[in-house]
């Protein structure tokens, strides 16, 4: 037996506290959620179709996936898990229903914008997001808000595609961005792992997955006691970035392609 789905929208045009920004690449993303899932499929092929399973592995409890799109992670949860999906986008969620409806999970599905999320503190076991926050207004922000809905200890798991680790790469993905934005809402030159440890959380691991270093799998844990970001002080930063071996080598040894991810002086 398939699980109950419990959609929720909004009756009306639902307030949320993105900023200006934010509600413009919400636009972008409504005007293109009936062709979303068909312009996703070339980098499905590439490797995200692969990749989804390891975001997901192990996933338990309660779970926050941030950014749920067209519902693509949905159907992979296993039936242990009890998933609250948001966007902020309504129509890629009308999308998602049919997906939520198919999942063994339970699956709730809420408008709402990363940066602004309308849960009580220390409400999930985990956050997970893919591809996501190449599009959040003020990530910092968007991590943040996920650090406070997180049990202390609890992990967050993202699947990114970031600036890529080259220098000249790099300074293509630079040019390309403000196109890369008008088109598709998402920027292709964020430094989202240094983001994640600036963000306050602890036992930060980067796992490359292409040997670009553009797609990552990036793993961490809010601290076990939760406090103000501003604490987390230079010396807890520097251990962070030591890539620490656990759950990433695990999923790492399923990814023949996998690589660590090197921290490089800026």
């Amino acid at each position: 037996m398939r699980r109950v789905v419990s959609a929720h929208f909004p009756p009306g045009r639902w307030h949320v506290g993105g900023s200006m920004e934010q509600a413009e690449v919400t636009r972008t993303y409504d005007r293109n959620a009936p062709w979303y899932d068909l312009m996703q499929a070339p980098m499905e092929r590439m490797g995200a179709r692969r990749w989804r399973p390891m975001l997901l592995e192990g996933m338990a409890g309660r779970v926050l996936e941030l950014g749920v799109g067209t519902g693509t992670n949905l159907p992979l949860y296993d039936r242990n898990v009890v998933v609250t999906a948001i966007d902020p986008s309504a129509r890629m969620l009308e999308r998602a229903r049919a997906r939520a409806a198919q999942a063994y999970a339970t699956v709730e599905l809420v408008e709402a914008v990363a940066e602004d999320l309308p849960f009580a503190t220390a409400s999930f076991d985990a956050v997970v997001a893919s591809f996501v926050f190449c599009s959040v207004s003020d990530p910092l922000a968007g991590l943040h808000e996920a650090r406070r809905v997180l049990v202390p200890g609890g992990e967050l798991r993202l699947l990114e595609h970031q600036r890529p680790s080259g220098p000249i790469l790099a300074r293509v993905f630079d040019a390309l961005d403000p196109l890369a934005r008008r088109l598709s809402g998402a920027s292709i030159n964020r430094p989202t792992d240094d983001h994640v440890r600036v963000a306050g959380f602890d036992d930060v691991a980067s796992l490359f997955l292409d040997r670009f270093g553009i797609v990552r799998l990036i793993a961490a844990r809010a601290p076990s006691t939760q406090g103000d970001a501003s604490g987390h002080d230079a010396q807890t930063a520097a251990h962070d970035r030591q890539t620490p071996d656990g759950e990433l080598a695990e999923l790492a040894a399923e990814e023949p392609n996998a690589r660590r991810a090197k921290e490089v002086d800026r």
